[in-house]
């Protein structure tokens, strides 16, 4: 068996690395893992440990955990468990919570320098690609696993994705090793447990190369998805460039310097944004290659194809429109020609109202922080805010006469001269004295309260939630 020997070339694209840990749940192939790597352990470099992951499932979990203890002893490896609370939440399957709760586990273990092992072999790859072909994936989803991904602030690598479960199984029966044997593997409910044992078993019978050439066709789907990457970044790139050169107009037309600082609040969603007349140039093939691109680099969860058309819609309506798409974990809307896309925005309380003494820094649910610190120039002077001072939301109709202004404007105006997009007018908090408008916080503060330039002063600072 040259298993030991491929695990060399696999772990040379993982330098540099301090540590090396195994998922091990005690089954056949995280113990060929295990045993392999403990064996090249002079050649390795890296420490290495084993995490046993007890998902608490099943009655046998203990015995599980004290057979992973044991191996890991008799090979003087790390013995490292983690106990996790696999409790399905809303909508989620028994498989989606165990894999949430088991990778989150692992998550708080690594640290950046480490790698994540796994033993995911060439079934498990054939078996990923026909649930990703089954729900309807393109190249990305048809790609499968990585030999090699990002994981959190660390790494994680599959090092036997081009070997086969028998394979795995003659070299555990040559070293003689013993693991264990989970009997939910046998139960046809779950849909990957279905694919291996009743559609997969049937098809090697036919094809006996199938897990092999499947993974061939993954390689393959991976190298499309690269390509369409390359493709993506490339149309992406004018489009970022027209988005900066929009700000920057915005900014160069400003009267106020201080419109720089007052656009702080909403740099996150100025980030998440994307300009739409080149996007409106490309062919729909590329727009919605692009558009599935932009998700992936903002980190939001992959969109259905109904998803991508309803966002495509977008691109061509009208200027005024303000549409909103939204699936699971992502929320996209149109505003000024641009797209923004980002998580869902908290609730807020409309009718809330909190006293601030100014001291301590102010956390509004939903919405973000207040705080204050000197300043000078811009901002109260340090004596002016001795009264009550209270934090509201808008309810509409409020008006201010910001500082170096000779008309008072409503806020509406002055949200839509600052190019705050709608969705977010309301979730910017209010300060009052007395019940008088003193401050939109991050943006105005009221003449009458407000400082001369060069004076020393107090000024409030927002830290959005968003």
């Amino acid at each position: 068996m040259f298993i030991a020997a491929s695990l060399i070339t696999t772990l040379e694209q993982l330098a540099p690395a301090s540590r090396l840990l195994v998922a091990y749940s005690g089954g056949v192939d995280s113990h060929v893992l295990l045993h392999a790597l403990a064996s090249l352990r002079p050649q390795l470099g890296p420490g290495l440990a084993a995490v046993h992951i007890n998902h608490g499932l099943s009655p046998l979990a203990s015995t599980w955990s004290d057979h992973c203890r044991f191996v890991c002893s008799a090979l003087d490896v790390e013995y490292i468990v983690a106990e996790i609370d696999a409790t399905p939440f809303g909508d989620e399957s028994p498989e989606e919570a165990a894999r949430r709760a088991r990778y989150a586990a692992f998550d708080s273990i690594l640290t950046r320098e480490d790698v994540l092992l796994t033993a995911h072999q060439q079934d498990d790859q054939a078996e990923t690609m026909f649930l990703q072909l089954i729900r309807g994936a393109g190249p990305r989803g048809l790609a499968s696993m990585p030999t090699v991904a990002p994981f959190g602030v660390a790494r994680i690598a599959r090092p036997l994705l081009d070997w086969s479960r028998e394979e795995l199984q003659l070299y555990a029966q040559a070293h003689e090793l013993k693991w264990v044997e989970d009997p939910s593997n046998t139960d046809s409910r779950f849909d990957r447990n279905f694919l291996r044992n009743e559609i997969l078993t049937r098809i090697k019978q036919r094809w006996p190369s199938a897990s092999r050439t499947i993974a061939r066709s993954a390689r393959l789907c991976a190298e499309a998805a690269e390509l369409l990457d390359e493709l993506g970044a490339l149309d992406k790139n004018p489009i970022d460039t027209e988005r900066s050169e929009r700000i920057s107009k915005t900014l160069r037309a400003a009267t106020r310097r201080r419109l720089a600082k007052m656009m702080e609040p909403a740099s996150a969603i100025i980030a998440q944004s994307m300009a739409l007349s080149r996007l409106q140039t490309l062919s729909a093939s590329r727009q919605r290659n692009l558009l599935r691109l932009w998700f992936n680099e903002l980190g939001l969860p992959t969109p259905h194809e109904r998803h991508i058309e309803h966002v495509v819609e977008m691109i061509y309506m009208a200027e005024d429109a303000n549409p909103l798409v939204t699936w699971p974990g992502v929320e996209v809307r149109r505003y000024r020609g641009m797209l923004f896309a980002s998580v869902p925005l908290p609730a807020v309380d409309e009718s809330l109202q909190m006293e601030w003494d100014l001291q301590a820094q102010l956390n509004i649910p939903g919405v973000g922080a207040l705080y204050t610190r000197p300043a000078v120039g811009h901002g109260f002077r340090p004596t002016a805010l001795t009264s009550s001072v209270t934090v509201r939301m808008r309810q509409g109709g409020e008006q201010i006469r910001p500082a170096r202004r000779r008309e008072t404007h409503t806020l509406k105006h002055l949200f839509q001269d600052a190019g705050v997009p709608p969705w977010l007018r309301d979730r910017i908090p209010l300060i009052y004295v007395d019940d008088e408008l003193v401050c939109v916080a991050g943006y105005w503060t009221a003449d009458a309260w407000s400082v001369r330039p060069g004076e020393q002063s107090t000024a409030i600072e927002f830290k959005p939630a968003w």
